[in-house]
């Protein structure tokens, strides 16, 4: 399974597995955004409802990898996923 697809500039990437998460601090980020990109909380992805996922494994034509080995193809936190 390669996951739910998103997309992002026109790179299509798949969740595979998440955890939701409750939103705290700023909430009316649009669904899709990235709220945090890095080692310590992972890759962060707003949704509806003052919701958020952690996406812990994502898939991409590199392979499956951890969401925050995104930061390495230059995703960055405020960065809005279709």
């Amino acid at each position: 399974n390669k996951g739910t697809p998103v997309s992002l500039n026109g790179w299509m990437i798949g969740l595979t597995h998440v955890t939701p998460l409750q939103q705290s601090g700023e909430t009316d980020v649009v669904a899709g955004t990235i709220l945090t990109l890095n080692n310590e909380h992972g890759l962060c992805i707003a949704c509806a409802g003052k919701t958020a996922v952690r996406a812990n494994i994502i898939y991409t034509e590199e392979g499956f990898l951890p969401g925050f080995a995104l930061s390495n193809f230059g995703l960055k936190p405020g960065m809005v996923f279709n």
